[in-house]
């Protein structure tokens, strides 16, 4: 499965390879980390585990996925 994400992701970044990526995938209680391109423009170092990215307006989908989530398990209400 972690090889599934990790080449899932790789091949997204191929698409677009703008910018860089970074996947983290837990499985199993282990935590591996992928980066993909180059932070900074093109010509800047490759991401790492310490690499800041700029969120913007996407964490409003994990909030409300987070919130469909714990519906779903009968957890919250609206």
């Amino acid at each position: 499965m972690v090889e599934r994400v990790r080449a899932a992701a790789a091949a997204e970044f191929k698409q677009s390879p703008i910018g860089a990526l970074s996947v983290a995938i837990v499985h199993d209680g282990i935590c591996e980390s992928h980066h993909f391109g180059h932070a900074d423009g093109k010509d800047g170092p490759p991401p790492d585990g310490a690499t800041l990215y700029r969120l913007g307006s996407i964490t409003k989908m994990f909030t409300a996925l987070m919130l469909l989530q714990l519906e779903a398990a009968d957890r919250c209400s609206f």
